[in-house]
């Protein structure tokens, strides 16, 4: 995609932020791409590439970021160095920080800036643009926002996703896909693939092909919160093994499992000001009595504090999942563990 594509160009810092981590990553790709693109098809390619990558996430950056920058590139031509989600271009800053931010911004100015190094800044949504490292990376570099996609963009991905592989979709099937789907580009994606794989040699996307896509919330996920809410992580555990073995997409878990916990705080929110089941099913769009009932009684087992903070650690965790920090079976089982002490 565009945003994706920005990234192409050469520049010697850059940064990246928003809240679709798809396109981050994607970014991401390119600049790597970019940067290492001379010893592409060189024998020990991958080790050379490895050599010359360094992560700084918010553990360590304190005590290795100047011995990081001052590196020069190892049997390459570039070297690049990642600040991942390292919050230093938040508000509110800590005095090392603040360090940190001169710092980089004193590398990114100076005269004598190793040119060979790549410096890659990677943020989540909110950043601060009155910082004086936001004005330096756009002056000097390349700003790349990376933002949840429109309905209009997200249609236009998907009929590029089917045209890059010789498959036709008609714009009303376009229309469920986008209708059904969260806005969630790895999830979209993973659904397309599999319906592109389905279609075998056929050209044109059929109504009839929507079959295998997973669109409604099945029993295995309404057990799993069951078990959530009911503080029974042994079987927590053991129902998202079993989904997981059965072939259910590990993002399409974690989006239910988000979407469960925000429908529980909806409906504990309602329940509190006096609304009927009836009215509350309306509010958020469920139509089916058994799926209201579970959320009311799951509702009861979570006080307003409990499921703020069960709906702030999902966050936290989808982040991790999506960044690559955690894979997605590990990343799932911690969030059901901390979900337990909640």
């Amino acid at each position: 995609m565009e945003k994706a594509n920005e990234a192409k160009q050469n520049y010697f810092s850059y940064l990246i932020y928003g809240d679709e981590p798809y396109l981050i990553n994607k970014a991401l790709d390119e600049i790597l791409s970019e940067a290492f693109q001379h010893q592409k098809g060189l024998e020990g390619f991958e080790d050379f590439q490895d050599y010359n990558i360094d992560t700084l996430t918010s553990d360590e950056v304190y005590n290795k970021y100047i011995g990081t920058l001052e590196t020069l590139p190892f049997m390459a031509d570039k070297r690049v160095i990642m600040f991942k989600r390292c919050d230093i271009l938040k508000a509110k800053q800590t005095k090392k920080e603040e360090e940190i931010n001169e710092y980089l911004i004193k590398y990114l100015t100076r005269d004598d800036k190793n040119l060979n190094n790549i410096v890659i800044i990677i943020e989540g949504e909110k950043v601060d643009k009155r910082k004086k490292l936001f004005k330096t990376l756009k002056g000097s570099g390349k700003v790349v926002e990376c933002a949840k996609q429109n309905t209009f963009d997200i249609k236009k991905w998907i009929n590029e996703i089917f045209e890059e592989n010789q498959k036709k979709i008609p714009p009303n099937i376009v229309d469920t896909l986008v209708f059904n789907l969260p806005n969630d580009m790895y999830l979209i994606e993973n659904e397309l693939q599999k319906l592109i794989n389905f279609m075998g040699d056929k050209t044109t996307l059929e109504k009839e092909d929507l079959q295998i896509c997973s669109f409604t919330v099945n029993e295995n996920i309404f057990k799993l919160i069951e078990s959530i809410a009911f503080k029974n992580l042994t079987k927590s555990i053991s129902t998202l093994h079993g989904m997981l073995q059965e072939g259910e997409a590990p993002l399409m878990i974690l989006f239910m499992i988000i979407k469960q916990l925000r429908n529980i705080a909806k409906v504990k929110s309602l329940t509190s000001k006096g609304y009927t089941s009836k009215q509350m099913g309306e509010l958020l769009g469920i139509h089916s009595p058994y799926a209201l009932s579970q959320l009311v009684k799951q509702s009861e087992k979570f006080n307003k504090t409990s499921i703020e903070k069960g709906i702030e650690l999902a966050a936290e965790y989808e982040i991790k999942i999506k960044t690559g920090v955690l894979d997605y079976q590990k990343g799932l089982e911690l969030l059901l563990t901390n979900l337990y002490y909640v």
